[in-house]
């Protein structure tokens, strides 16, 4: 039977400049949003999509497709600076 220290081994301390931090950070993430998104859950995606201003959904779409769009901003649609 594996001790507790061999479990945690793999959960290492990761010290690097930010852009490989990110990178580490989307290696992990971008295999669970692809499975989500083939089984049509957009929640997920939504919510990262939502940083950048896009949000997504798979209605009225083809199998295996999804549609992105731009969030409009409330300044934008009231014409106020």
């Amino acid at each position: 039977m594996r001790t507790f220290k061999e479990f945690r081994v793999n959960e290492a301390s990761y010290v690097s400049n930010d852009k490989d931090i990110l990178d580490s950070i989307w290696k992990e993430v971008r295999p669970r949003l692809e499975k989500e998104l083939k089984r049509g859950n957009v929640e997920t995606t939504n919510m990262i999509a939502r940083l950048a201003k896009f949000k997504v959904t798979k209605q009225g779409q083809q199998r295996g497709r999804t549609f992105r769009y731009d969030l409009k901003r409330w300044k934008h649609l009231n014409n106020i600076d």
